[in-house]
């Protein structure tokens, strides 16, 4: 059996209860399941699952007890998990966001060889550290996701992109789909760069930062004063 219901903040909650009953000359085995399917408003999913087995003499005439007692067990077990959720509802998330109030929204757009040469992880950790960005989105983090389909996810909601610029990205489809797609969109296109020469020619033009193999705080302070910059312009 299952049900469906509604909590502040969830789009949908999914309570699902599953029983088999294995029957043998000597005994009976219960086995009772639960799955809870979480989907909150900015699709993040969360799934919870929990399977108890019991087994009874085949004469025992309390099996129907024994049942009950599993299905009440889990069931306020599960309920009340769903019921100790925060409220997600007041929470700022960045779907809900339609300007930079809550904070910046940054996108990284590099190719995948390039992550060690930019420290893609480290800058994205040392932005999040300012209170004004809410949150820095790039690929390796999620690799579960097709890349396609994250760009697809997350490049309309963010407010700037990071176009980390090399050869490699260059020769990068995804990235070309992520910077043309974003100038299509107007978001503002924020070129890191070695050499300008790696920056795609009809980006040119555009303010961007010079990446200092040898000072990575400076890297990071000049990357962040760009973006408040754009975000503000």
């Amino acid at each position: 059996m299952s049900t469906t219901f509604q909590l502040v903040g969830l789009n949908q909650s999914t309570l699902e209860f599953t029983i088999r009953i294995e029957i043998a000359s000597d005994k009976t085995e219960i086995h009772f399941g639960s799955k809870i399917e979480l989907f909150w408003e900015n699709m993040h999913k969360k799934v919870i699952q929990k399977i108890m087995k019991g087994s009874f003499k085949q004469s025992d005439r309390l099996y129907s007890s024994i049942l009950i007692s599993y299905v009440k067990n889990v069931s306020t077990k599960s309920l009340d998990y769903v019921n100790s959720l925060p409220d997600v509802s007041s929470k700022p998330t960045e779907t809900t966001q339609t300007g930079v109030d809550k904070g910046i929204l940054v996108f990284l757009s590099y190719a995948t060889k390039d992550a060690p040469l930019f420290r893609i992880k480290e800058i994205a950790e040392e932005l999040t550290k300012f209170p004004e960005i809410f949150d820095v989105l790039y690929w390796q983090e999620d690799m579960q996701d097709n890349i396609i389909e994250y760009m697809n996810d997350n490049l309309g909601r963010c407010h700037v992109v990071l176009l980390f610029s090399s050869p490699n990205a260059l020769d990068s489809e995804p990235v070309k789909k992520e910077w043309t797609a974003a100038d299509a969109m107007g978001k503002p296109i924020l070129p890191i760069f070695l050499k300008p020469d790696h920056i795609p020619p009809l980006l040119r033009s555009r303010l961007g930062v010079e990446f200092d193999q040898f000072d990575f705080k400076k890297n990071i302070t000049a990357i962040f004063e760009l973006i408040i910059k754009k975000s503000q312009s």
